[in-house]
């Protein structure tokens, strides 16, 4: 009789610890992560040290932020797509395994980790937005280029 409460005991214990555990390990990881180096830090050395003169901020701070502060006003082509999901894999591995171990643990992951994860599942979505962005913008301002040879093929 007097065992049953001490196994439970020793399983409540057991389980706050490995709660513990995994919130310091949330927290690790995500500060961590506040220290990703930016895509656009893994370029040639001179384009690094132009950027890097221009801001000194060239930490991760979002998926997007960084994709946008890397290819600033460029088309993302698929060689340079591929490089740039590449460089998030294991970061994102890292992150989806440890908030389905948090999950079980019905612990809640940092916005950081939630934010990695969610902008890593929309990565394409991400690139292909910002090609189209640029490709409007460009259009846009030359588009009396454009009119006057459509014009001119008439």
């Amino acid at each position: 009789m007097q065992l049953i409460p001490f196994v439970v005991l020793i399983s409540i214990v057991v389980i706050a610890i490995i709660r513990i555990y995994l919130k310091n390990k949330s927290k690790k990881l995500s500060e961590k992560f506040n220290c990703i180096s930016s895509y656009s830090e893994k370029s040639s050395y001179e384009e690094a040290k132009e950027r890097l003169s221009k801001r000194n901020d060239a930490v991760f701070v979002d998926i997007q932020t960084d994709l946008n502060n890397s290819f600033n006003g460029k088309i993302v082509s698929a060689t340079e797509e591929d490089d740039f999901i590449n460089h998030y894999v294991s970061h994102f591995k890292e992150a989806y395994s440890l908030a389905k171990t948090l999950k079980t643990f019905n612990i809640t992951p940092s916005a950081t980790i939630t934010n990695l994860i969610h902008d890593f599942g929309n990565i394409k979505k991400l690139i292909r937005h910002h090609n189209n962005t640029i490709i409007d913008s460009l259009l846009d301002t030359h588009k009396d280029f454009f009119d006057h040879c459509l014009t001119i093929v008439r």
